[in-house]
């Protein structure tokens, strides 16, 4: 129901009536088309700028489906709308909720450098530095000698961890990270 509205379409007030009552009308329908079902009202309410309604229909959809990939790409999309909210207003929960968005998204599947290294930044914006931490490790693991990637890790990565170390007292593994970036020949 609606896939056929909402692929191509930009009625999306259409697509919200269409499933307004979907664990009724489709009660027994596999849990993966109710995800997807999830997903439309979502992205709908999203597009009515409805950010509010929006969250609580993620909310609804991260209790049932904690661990979908569907799941996950939406919490991708209520992420780049409260990035928005977040420039106008500078809340730190709105910077909170986008850290923990982010959180979720990159937990699932192969999430790509842009989104891990916001993450990060949220986490060490929020003083959460041990979060931090981690995503940045993850990104040294995962993107050292990447073709494109690999040059940011030097210059914006490890930097950034020896930092992290510093705000958490750790002057040994600071100076272990930070030292051949200062002695290196480039």
């Amino acid at each position: 129901v609606g896939s056929a509205h909402f692929n191509g379409t930009q009625d999306w007030q259409k697509v919200l009536d269409s499933l307004e009552n979907y664990e009724t009308t489709y009660g027994t329908a596999p849990d993966d088309r109710k995800n997807v079902a999830m997903d439309y009202v979502t992205r709908a309410l999203i597009q009515l700028e409805d950010l509010d309604s929006a969250l609580d229909a993620f909310r609804e959809m991260q209790t049932a489906f904690p661990d979908s990939e569907i799941t996950a790409r939406a919490a991708q999309t209520i992420y780049v709308q409260l990035s928005q909210s977040y420039k106008e207003t500078g809340e730190e929960a709105t910077l909170r909720l986008m850290a923990g968005l982010l959180e979720l998204s990159n937990s699932k599947g192969n999430p790509d450098y842009k989104t891990l290294r916001n993450e990060s930044r949220h986490w060490a914006d929020l003083g959460e530095y041990d979060k931090a931490e981690a995503v940045l490790v993850k990104i040294v693991d995962r993107f050292t000698g990447h073709p494109q990637r690999g040059p940011d890790v030097q210059k914006r990565i490890l930097p950034d961890l020896g930092h992290i170390y510093l705000a958490k007292k750790d002057v040994q593994r600071a100076k272990a990270t930070l030292d051949p970036l200062v002695l290196a020949p480039d």
